[in-house]
């Protein structure tokens, strides 16, 4: 008699215990992109953001934009201070940064505007992988090799291939200033 009421002890507290949680899954990152604002005119201050989502660890961040003509700015990274941008999950980035001893001007073409954030947790290394030059030591901001339409899909292709990560890309619209009458 004494054995059943031991079993159902041990069968109780057992059942108490239940699964313990364990470590959590880390959520899948994604990364977005914005421009504020979402129209700028020509001439108006604009700011691009950037933040991720999910995921762990540090990210290494690039961003570049394709203007109307087909030409690609490298946004970052870049030479000024702030301009080796990393994120962590939660975190956003603007540029040119809140504290930024300057600001960054939409102008045209007039049109649309094409935006590809990437993040990657690998070192980023533009230059060394031919994808982006600076024209000389003085420049703060580098080319992107090749210019034409195709060129920022083509690069997108190229960064997922050398810095395996993650990207995002939106468009937005550059207008012409409203006339004053």
């Amino acid at each position: 008699m004494r054995k059943l009421p031991t079993l159902a002890l041990v069968t109780l507290t057992l059942a108490a215990c239940g699964e313990s949680p364990g470590p959590q899954p880390v959520s899948e990152p994604v990364l977005n992109v914005s421009v504020n604002p979402a129209t700028p005119q020509a001439g108006q201050d604009i700011t691009f953001t950037v933040s991720l989502m999910g995921g762990s660890g540090t990210w290494n961040v690039a961003l570049f934009n394709q203007n109307p003509d087909g030409s690609v700015n490298q946004v970052y990274p870049n030479r000024l201070p702030e301009g080796q941008p990393t994120l962590t999950p939660g975190a956003t980035l603007n540029f040119p940064p809140p504290d930024a001893k300057y600001i960054f001007v939409a102008a045209g073409p007039m049109g649309t505007n094409t935006l590809l954030a990437y993040a990657t947790q690998k070192p980023l290394d533009l230059e060394g992988e031919g994808l982006s030059r600076y024209d000389n030591s003085q420049a703060q901001f580098a080319n992107v090799v090749g210019q034409g339409f195709d060129t920022l899909s083509s690069l997108r292709a190229k960064l997922k291939l050398v810095f395996s990560g993650i990207s995002k890309v939106i468009q937005y619209e550059v207008t012409s200033p409203a006339s004053t009458p």
